[in-house]
């Protein structure tokens, strides 16, 4: 499934959050941007791959990292300073951010 020929296919795949951590990183490595955006959403993506492609120079890729749930804290707290508003949207929305920091964040920025 992870090799069909049909992109919306992959992208459920790559979507899975049960999806081995090996086989999302075989298909990084060989996919079009509408599955590699739902690939770095998924939580079993390495971490590495998310602070890796966290320095893209592509905002819809930044964006897809700030989703992911498994993202860890410091690169959260990174992309809430992107330049790219969708980006730093993204980071404040999503759930592992903790609360504390989201009010600081809020503060620092003149966010309610």
């Amino acid at each position: 499934m992870s090799e069909h020929k049909t992109s919306g296919v992959r992208v459920a795949v790559a979507r899975n959050p049960g999806c081995p951590a090996g086989l999302l990183e075989r298909m990084i490595a060989r996919e079009s941007n509408e599955v590699f955006v739902a690939l770095l959403r998924n939580p079993n993506v390495p971490a590495g791959w998310l602070e890796y492609m966290s320095m893209s120079s592509q905002a819809e890729t930044r964006k897809a990292v700030a989703h992911n749930p498994g993202c860890p804290l410091g690169l959260l707290e990174s992309l809430l300073l992107d330049w790219d508003s969708g980006v730093v949207r993204a980071a404040a929305g999503n759930p592992s951010l903790p609360p504390a920091v989201l009010a600081m964040w809020q503060l620092a920025h003149g966010s309610t």
